[in-house]
């Protein structure tokens, strides 16, 4: 969704604009990344979702910024795809994000 933000607001808020876009008003100044993690907390707090659930795909230093927000269906998913996902080989990850090791030997003689 594209997001255009006014730092240094009286009050935060977002809204979605007739064109489609959305406006976050947010109180934080823009310094030190202060006004993308309130834009971060409104946004999870609008769709009711977790802080983490919300990134700033581009636009990190601008006003106008993109940002995704992961639905339940998107995490579910890609639980599918990571999770416990069957490899090639047919063995199975054991975590998330950590790649996939052969079983450790013993000394062979």
């Amino acid at each position: 969704m594209q997001i255009k933000v006014k730092p240094k607001a009286r009050a935060s808020s977002l809204a979605q604009v007739a064109d489609g876009t959305w406006l976050a008003k947010l109180k934080s100044p823009p310094v030190d990344g202060k006004a993308n993690e309130e834009l971060i907390a409104l946004v999870a707090e609008h769709f009711q979702c977790r802080k983490a659930a919300v990134s700033i795909r581009s636009g990190a230093s601008g006003r106008m910024k993109l940002v995704k927000v992961l639905t339940h269906r998107d995490s579910v998913l890609s639980g599918l795809r990571s999770n416990r996902a069957p490899h090639r080989d047919g063995r199975e990850a054991s975590h998330v994000g950590q790649p996939l090791r052969a079983p450790a030997r013993g000394r062979e003689r």
